[in-house]
């Protein structure tokens, strides 16, 4: 059973036919254009507990859908004792929307073990045809099973053949955020930059994908920048010395997984 589902877009690029599949087959719909908006949503005892019911996240890349299925594979770390870091929980169902064709987040998207990554060739009926069959699969399967393989196996194609290496990604350790106490906004930065890891983001970046709002660079920079520095004094040993959360000059923020 579909109890929850989740559309991250714009408000600009929200696909209606999407948002209407979404409306006619599961409980609850949420159309959110801010991965911290999308993440209050998400409840991590959803996610312990022994319901059958499944969360169904629809999410374009360009809005943060990374972060976002990188932000549940962080509670599947902690819900989840299977060995694989990183994998989205069985009882999410992720759809990525990537209207940009970025080979580097469709390889982190199929380690991330997410169910289905459409491209900009997709047709938007093959796009509804996709979401439909996710939540026909949820409807008639018990979703407790916690293996990937099959997801991961199924996207492979996406990659055209690369080779991806068991440590190319690295997903924040979850318990050693929780212990520090990030705020929901702190989280999703953090979730947000290594979402992209390796790639500075700038501060326009952030606060677009973060909070969904759109500004130029220096007054974002402005609202992002009290932001990291609280950030830092949580996750850092010496905050006047960062080492995780770093400032790449003339480009933004980075953070080392």
């Amino acid at each position: 059973m579909i109890s929850q589902a989740l559309y991250l877009t714009s408000e600009a690029h929200a696909d209606q036919e999407i948002l209407n599949l979404l409306q006619t087959h599961c409980a609850e719909v949420h159309l959110v254009s801010a991965v911290a908006q999308a993440t209050a949503l998400i409840l991590p005892s959803s996610l312990l507990s022994g319901s059958s019911s499944c969360l169904l996240i629809v999410a374009d890349v360009a809005s943060g859908g990374l972060a976002l299925a990188e932000y549940v594979a962080g509670l599947s770390n902690r819900s989840l004792s299977t060995g694989r870091m990183g994998v989205v929980h069985p009882r999410v169902k992720v759809v990525l929307i990537d209207d940009t064709g970025d080979v580097n987040a469709a390889r982190r998207a199929l380690r991330l073990g997410v169910d289905e990554y459409l491209l900009p060739g997709d047709s938007p009926e093959k796009r509804l045809s996709t979401i439909r069959s996710l939540i026909t699969e949820a409807s008639q399967h018990d979703s407790g099973d916690p293996a990937q393989d099959a997801g991961l196996q199924a996207h492979a194609a996406i990659i055209n053949g690369a080779h991806i290496q068991d440590d190319a990604v690295h997903p924040l350790d979850a318990s050693a955020l929780d212990n520090a106490r990030l705020s929901q906004i702190e989280a999703a930065i953090i979730h947000c930059l290594c979402a992209h890891t390796g790639l500075p983001l700038s501060a326009r970046a952030i606060v677009n994908q973060v909070m969904g709002r759109d500004m130029d660079e220096d007054k974002a920079a402005s609202l992002i920048r009290p932001h990291i520095s609280r950030l830092r004094s949580k996750v850092e040993p010496t905050p006047q010395m960062p080492q995780r959360l770093l400032t790449v000059r003339g480009k933004g923020y980075m953070f080392v997984c």
